[in-house]
């Protein structure tokens, strides 16, 4: 997949880790997004785009771990979604995300989970993040590099389910330039008074 760049952010490293009849990572277009204005915060990313479906009693997983690295700013949180469908019969297709400081080994600072299913009939889907839910912890201390490890599942319960995930984004917040530009400043600020004091 690459290396990818979008304004300072800089996505490397993937690992695209398919269960035995999920697609390959060549099928997979990987392209980077402007996400526009999300919660306050101009927002960056990945969109992953590919035939991940099923059909029937049957299931996949996909694995997908990757770095972004900030050049210019830091990150202040992240934003996940997928374009998703369940129909006829029992199923879901869901993503969960874990996400780490620096390496794969860092220490957790992020985790996120959103699903789409359709069980005894009733559709349910998990709400769009962000807000934060419950089980979610998407606002971290704010950070240069991180490693995501993502998981995506379809699962069929019934011969007549069909279930596809098309669209799969991943954002990541990241401050406004006035507002480095205002802190930059009042770093100055405190540095030259702390000198007219000592002087």
């Amino acid at each position: 997949m690459g290396t990818l760049s979008i304004d300072g952010l800089t996505f490397s490293d993937f690992v695209w880790t398919p269960s035995p009849g999920a697609p390959a990572a060549s099928l997979i277009n990987v392209s980077t997004m402007d996400f526009g204005i999300i919660d306050g915060r101009p927002t960056y990313g990945i969109q992953l785009q590919g035939p991940m479906s099923i059909a029937g009693v049957n299931a996949i997983d996909i694995g997908l771990i990757y770095k972004v690295t900030a050049s210019s700013a830091i990150i202040e949180d992240i934003y996940n979604s997928m374009v998703a469908g369940v129909q006829f019969g029992d199923g879901f297709a869901a993503i969960d995300e874990v996400v780490h400081a620096g390496g794969l080994g860092g220490a957790v600072v992020g985790q996120s989970s959103i699903a789409k299913s359709v069980l005894g009939g009733v559709l349910w889907n998990d709400p769009q993040d962000p807000p934060p839910e419950a089980l979610d912890n998407l606002i971290f201390p704010s950070q240069q590099v991180l490693t995501v490890e993502k998981n995506i599942n379809l699962t069929g319960l019934d011969p007549a389910t069909v279930a596809t995930v098309t669209i799969v984004d991943q954002g990541f917040s990241v401050p406004e330039p006035a507002t480095y530009a205002g802190l930059f400043g009042l770093g100055l600020l405190g540095y030259t008074f702390l000198r007219r004091v000592r002087a």
